[in-house]
């Protein structure tokens, strides 16, 4: 009799385990897509990064082909145009739980700014070690910003060799920049794209398998956690 008993609660059990995973297969199917198109993008939207609250950041495309920002929220667009930029436009490109947003604008030189939107203000993020823009180009893009408004993103600085500038990852916190570096001298972070609020980021780093990178080696992009 105790034998049967065990029998019964086993198949209950292997029931209930069934149920489960036929409800978790059917959970994982019912997905539900929504096409994000601003208004006024004539030439194309893209969404680049979405928040707890479901706040949805990127940017689009006008019939010129110059570039703004946008906020979608409770269904409705907001424009995002760094008041700085003058060539190429306004690329949002990360949002936290608090509506704080980052991206990169151009100037009317043609150089990159990080900015980081929060309560209706921009502020330039611009990473002090960023040479690009002495040697023609380049600049600071930011990326990626979590719930402690820490951010990442890349700038162009000094690649060691006397080449040129290489790209680089960078973290902003608390009002400071620090270089992520990935060794050995034929490794180069070229961006960090990612933060979660634990600290841990993401992004591309460059290998070079001739030796030390430099601006003309040929580099081919990995994927990394840090």
């Amino acid at each position: 009799m105790i034998r049967l008993k065990f029998k019964i609660v086993l198949l209950l059990i292997t029931l209930l385990i069934g149920m489960f995973v036929l409800t978790g297969a059917s959970y994982a199917a019912s997905y539900t897509y929504t096409t994000i198109d601003d208004p006024w993008g004539v030439s194309g939207t893209y969404a680049m990064s979405i928040n707890d609250n479901g706040d949805v950041v990127g940017y689009y495309n006008d019939g010129n082909g110059y570039a703004h920002g946008f906020l979608y929220k409770g269904g409705s667009y907001t424009t995002l145009d760094d008041p700085l930029a003058v060539v190429r436009g306004t690329y949002a490109m990360g949002i936290n739980d608090s509506g704080e947003v980052v991206g990169y604008y151009y100037d009317g030189n043609g150089y990159a700014h990080g900015f980081l939107y929060k309560g209706g203000s921009y502020t330039a993020l611009d990473d002090p070690l960023e040479v690009g823009q002495s040697q023609g180009g380049g600049g600071t893009w930011a990326y990626g910003i979590n719930n402690n408004e820490e951010v990442v993103g890349e700038y162009w600085g000094a690649d060691g060799t006397g080449y040129g500038v290489i790209t680089a990852g960078f973290l902003y916190m608390d009002g400071a920049y620090t270089t992520l570096v990935t060794p050995p001298s034929n490794y180069i972070l070229w961006d960090v794209n990612g933060i979660n609020d634990s600290g841990e980021v993401v992004g591309l780093y460059g290998y070079c398998p001739d030796g030390p990178c430099d601006s003309y080696d040929p580099a081919y992009g990995v994927g990394f956690p840090l």
